[in-house]
């Protein structure tokens, strides 16, 4: 069986968190999603250490987006949900 892989862009926020458990619960792996805040992804990656990987992203700026893209693209073989806001 191959694992499924969803990547969460503001997984961080309330709604990322709650979204992020539901995907871990059905035993998916989760990218998880942070810029400033990680109090909230810290938290599942505790409880789900071997399901979620965490990541640090400016999504403001490119050059960040990019190096992300390169690193992480052979990870995401499932789904992306964006649930980011923009200021």
């Amino acid at each position: 069986m191959i694992n499924k892989t969803v990547l969460i862009l503001g997984c961080s926020s309330d709604i990322g968190i709650q979204t992020a458990q539901k995907f871990l619960k059905k035993k998916w792996n989760v990218i998880a999603h942070f810029n400033k805040n990680k109090k909230g992804v810290d938290i599942l990656q505790k409880k789900y250490i071997n399901q979620i990987k965490l990541f640090k992203l400016d999504l403001s700026n490119p050059k960040s987006v990019m190096n992300f893209a390169s690193e992480e693209n052979n990870l995401i073989h499932g789904q992306i949900i964006n649930i980011s806001g923009g200021e």
